[in-house]
């Protein structure tokens, strides 16, 4: 036996782990980079590739002494920069590259091993002592298993050969060597060490069986019934230990098992034997949740909110979700607002306080979504950010924040709108439309070109308009272009355009429909129509109250309500809608709503002591209305396309542009084939201003005489110099006469030729005539017309030897002198009144006279 002992001894002690001095030049989770790299240093004393655990590592050298090592350290750093100096062990096994002598020894041993047919424990001890000494690990392995075979009785094999599979990783191995030995031998220790193992690797069925030989803690007992789904056990420990944190997995557990009663219970009793505590609030809160208990959920997190700490983050969560879910949002805003203080906020609550704070607090809701962007980024935020700035008319803010994102914010149609109008409310419309008219060459968008529209229309662009509206034509029926087309048109004074895309289009504006028709001319239907959708909204406004606290709705509502609603309850309605609708759009209709019922006076009133913006229109109405002329010719010069048609043919004759008014009259009349009044308008001015000749025939009929009278007019203007050449007459052939009534009847005639001059406010009119029948005689008048008031209208005339047609014997024979005197007052733009006073002396032809008379006549016209 001694002649084996002696090589394995030696052997053992050969590769004992004594410690050197080393040079590591490289390392690496692969070995093949290292071996290539070992052909460099292969000259050096023992240069090898080495692995220890997951890593190879290429050395060299095994020196006793530092000073050899520090030698050789610069040479090897001439080819490795990063080589350094360390201690290391000689231990072959570590060894991959190049192989060594040792594994032919190691198999030799093995070999002899195999012939020792002997049964001689002490030896194996000592070879086993060897192979651990020299860190054979593997070697170990195989001798204890040979020794459990051959010594199956003694303890201590079984307890190595499992430690052995330990420290080379087999633990799932060692697990069955460390139960069959308890099994065999019932010894604690390995009962103890078989537990450890077996849950380490989910063996809980034999953890079970070994834990009634050890002392397992609750929490291990409670692990492993868990796992075995021993539920009923697991449930009775937990009740058993009756701690706080055991009643609380035990409430866990029947809440995922589904027992949500069972597990309330178990939280009553908790929070009666040691009150509440954040985990049994929530935990109630979740199972109330799943039970659609949500009322009684956020009353359970309320009841606990005096006692919770900032820091219990995952309580303030669920607070904040739960409240915000069910629309309590005074909860929501605290659970959130300590949130973000404690630095644990995430984006829902800037979010949720953005939206909460808009209305109460408009600079608490900026903070929190600004501070939120620049946080989380959000693209929700920035926008917030901004549209709060809009809301609150800072405009320099929003300049401010989105030069420094400009890229997003061109990106963005919602965004770059409010930056384009923050550019526009700052004066700097020229930028903004540049940004505009960039953006829609480089990509189309639908809301831009939207706004593009509406910002031309505001600002009285109108050729650049006309210029937008021809290049996007094939865009104006798209649904959501065709609104703002038809605006367009509406504003361009294009009333069959306009109500062409309305309808082609698919718009639904109840506004806008009412307004094309009364530009067309169809007052009637547009009448009808506002009363009938008006009546439409009342309904909907009685059945959802609410309806009138909605601006869009309200403003509608108000619009259309100007021509329906009395006007007491009207101004009602107003009062009420200021604190709804914003002070631009409340104005607008409460000046639209004076001046629809001609209370001007109030309107004008309104701007100049408490500077209402009245616009274009309005002011031209206001001109028209005091004859203001210069501010008429003002308005003409600068707002021309703004302004309504009809006014401006008006503005037009009034400042003496007697041919520009017929031209639009003209155009507006191909635009708006309907409007009578914008006809009327043309017709005045073509008959009382430009050149024309007319000749009538007609049959004169009176008791006791019938005759042919013929009629002629002609005028020529010179309206460049305000003067006018007129002529006229008629003659009248006897055609039957009663011989009882008239003993003579013959040709009876009048010509006569007349000068006029147009002045500022009216005109004047001279004539000369020449009147025949029994006897011819020379006939003077002369005519002063001119506007006495606003819209007022008077004219005096005086007349000396003029036809007169009162009775049968003055119109053959006779003639008069006369003064009349006649007023036209424009009651609305439809209805006017007509008065005429006449005091005349009648004379025959031969200045017999005959006698005076006075004449009335009143008139009421309504068109």
């Amino acid at each position: 036996m001694n002649k084996w002992i002696i090589p394995f001894l030696g052997l053992g002690f050969a590769f004992s782990l004594e410690s050197f001095y080393c040079i590591q030049l490289s390392s690496s989770r692969k070995p093949d980079a290292l071996i290539n790299l070992y052909k460099f240093v292969e000259h050096l004393p023992n240069a090898r590739v080495e692995k220890i655990e997951e890593y190879y590592t290429l050395r060299v050298g095994f020196f006793k002494e530092r000073e050899k090592a520090q030698r050789l350290l610069p040479k090897v750093r001439n080819l490795f920069k990063d080589a350094f100096l360390r201690k290391c062990y000689n231990i072959p096994e570590r060894i991959v590259y190049p192989k060594k002598k040792v594994e032919k020894e190691i198999k030799k041993e093995k070999e002899v091993l195999k012939k020792m047919n002997v049964r001689d424990e002490e030896l194996y001890k000592i070879l086993l002592s060897s192979f651990l000494g020299a860190g054979k690990l593997k070697e170990a392995e195989e001798l204890l298993r040979e020794a459990v075979r051959l010594f199956p009785n003694n303890p201590y094999w079984w307890d190595m050969y499992a430690k052995v599979l330990v420290w080379r990783g087999k633990t799932k191995e060692a697990l069955e060597v460390y139960y069959k030995a308890f099994k065999k031998f019932k010894i604690k220790k390995f009962a103890k060490k078989g537990l450890e193992l077996a849950i380490a690797f989910n063996r809980y069925d034999v953890a079970k069986e070994l834990m009634d030989y050890v002392k397992v803690s609750p929490k291990l007992k409670l692990q492993i019934y868990e796992k075995l789904g021993e539920l009923d056990k697991l449930l009775q420990t937990l009740e058993e230990l009756n701690t706080k944190e055991s009643l609380l997995y035990k409430a866990k557990l029947l809440y995922s098992l589904g027992e949500h009663e069972e597990a309330l219970r178990a939280l009553e009793k908790i929070e009666r034997k040691f009150g509440k505590s954040k985990d049994t609030v929530l935990l109630k809160t979740n199972i109330l949740f799943v039970q659609k208990k949500y009322i009684e959920a956020l009353e359970a997190l309320k009841d606990y909110k005096p006692f919770a700490r900032n820091e219990e983050t995952d309580y303030w969560r669920m607070l904040s979700d739960l409240a915000w879910m069910l629309q309590d949002y005074e909860t929501a805003r605290e659970a959130s607002e300590i949130l973000v203080k404690t630095g644990k906020g995430d984006l829902v609550d800037y979010e949720r306080l953005s939206i909460i704070y808009a209305v109460k607090n408009p600079e608490k809701a900026f903070q929190y979504s600004f501070e939120g962007w620049k946080r989380f980024k959000s693209q929700f935020l920035l926008s917030r950010s901004l549209l709060i700035l809009y809301s609150t008319e800072r405009w320099e803010k929003i300049i401010k924040i989105a030069e420094k994102v400009k890229d997003k914010i061109l990106k963005d149609d919602n965004l770059l709108i409010i930056y384009l109008t923050a550019l526009q409310k700052l004066g700097k419309i020229e930028e903004a439309l540049s940004i505009v008219r960039g953006v829609l060459e480089k990509r189309f968008s639908k809301d831009i070109l939207n706004f593009y529209i509406y910002s031309l229309i505001d600002l009285h662009k109108f050729k650049e308009l006309r210029r937008i509206l021809r290049k996007y034509a094939r865009y104006e029926l798209d649904r959501d272009l065709a609104t703002a087309f038809s605006v367009a048109y509406l504003n361009l004074q294009n009333g069959k355009r306009a109500y062409a895309v309305y309808k082609k289009g698919g718009v639904r504006d109840l506004v806008l429909l009412g307004d094309i028709l009364d530009l067309l001319g169809k007052e009637e239907e547009a009448k009808n129509y506002r009363i009938k959708t008006f009546k439409k909204l009342k309904e909907m406004a009685k059945k959802d109250k609410s309806l009138l606290k909605n601006p869009e709705f309200l403003r509608t509502y108000l619009s259309l309500g100007i021509y329906v609603m009395p006007q007491a309850e009207y101004e009602r309605e107003l009062i009420k809608a200021r604190k709804i609708l914003s002070p631009p759009v409340w104005k607008e209709i409460y000046l639209s709503y004076l001046l629809y019922y001609e209370r001007r006076e109030k309107v004008l009133r309104l701007a100049k002591f408490y500077k209402y913006p009245l616009k274009p229109w309005m002011w031209l109405n206001l001109a028209l209305w005091q004859d203001d002329r210069n501010l008429a010719l003002k308005l003409l010069e600068k707002e021309v396309e703004a302004l309504p048609i009809r006014d401006r043919v008006e503005a037009l004759i009034r400042t003496g542009q007697l041919k520009s008014a017929l031209g639009l009259a003209f155009k507006g009349l191909e635009d708006n084939p309907y409007d009578y009044l914008l006809y009327k308008q043309f017709r005045d001015v073509l008959m009382e201003y430009e050149d024309f000749f007319s000749l009538e025939t007609g049959y004169v009929s009176r008791k006791g005489f019938s005759g042919v009278k013929n009629t002629f007019k002609a005028k020529f203007r010179l309206i460049d110099k305000g003067l006018g050449l007129g002529f006229e007459g008629f003659h009248i052939v006897p055609v039957d006469r009663d011989k009882k009534e008239l003993a003579k009847a013959q040709n009876a005639y009048y010509f006569s030729l007349s000068i006029e001059k147009l002045f500022d406010k009216g005109k004047y009119r001279i004539g000369l005539g020449r009147t025949g029948n029994l006897k011819a005689q020379t006939a003077l008048y002369i005519t002063l017309s001119s506007y006495i008031f606003k819209r007022t209208y008077g004219e005096i005339s005086l007349g000396k030897s003029v036809p007169s047609d009162e009775t049968l014997y003055l119109m053959l024979g006779g003639m008069k002198d006369y003064v009349k005197l006649s007023f036209t007052h424009n009651v609305t733009n439809r209805m006017w009144i007509t008065l005429q006073f006449s005091g005349n002396k009648y004379y025959a032809t031969d200045y017999t006279y005959l006698g005076k008379g006075f004449t009335g006549y009143g008139e009421l016209t309504y068109k």
